[in-house]
This record gives C-alpha cells, structure tokens and sequence, in this order.
C-alpha cells in the first residue's frame, strides 16, 4: 500500500482529521482532502458524517439572517 491509500484508509477508517495526518505524514491537508475526495467519488462511496457537517455548517447559503 503506497502512502496516499494508506493516509485515505487512516482517515476514512479512524476518522483523523487532517491536520493531525498532515503532522504525522508530511502532506498538506489540502492534497489529503483532495485524495479523499476523488478515493470517495471513484469508489461511490457517501461523504463521511463529518463531511457532512463541515459542508453544511461552513456552507453561507445555510445560514440564516
């Protein structure tokens, strides 16, 4: 297993964030998600709970005024 599936199988599994796998493995949070993203459109996998509630709290449109 090359280091980007086992960094995909890390977060996906464990539910690490990125920041603690971008300390641990040297790679930019930015890469990572872009990795997890593309391994979970590939494979038709669902967005995890935390994507979800990321995407929905940073989302502007949501919030109401």
């Amino acid at each position: 297993m090359d280091l980007k599936d086992q960094i995909i199988q890390e977060y996906l599994n464990t539910g690490c964030d990125f920041r603690k796998l971008q300390q641990k493995y040297g790679v930019s949070r930015t890469m990572i998600c872009k990795w997890v993203t593309i391994h979970q459109g590939i494979h038709n996998l669902p967005p995890t709970q935390k994507q979800l509630f990321y995407s929905n709290v940073s989302s502007p449109l949501l919030w109401s005024f």
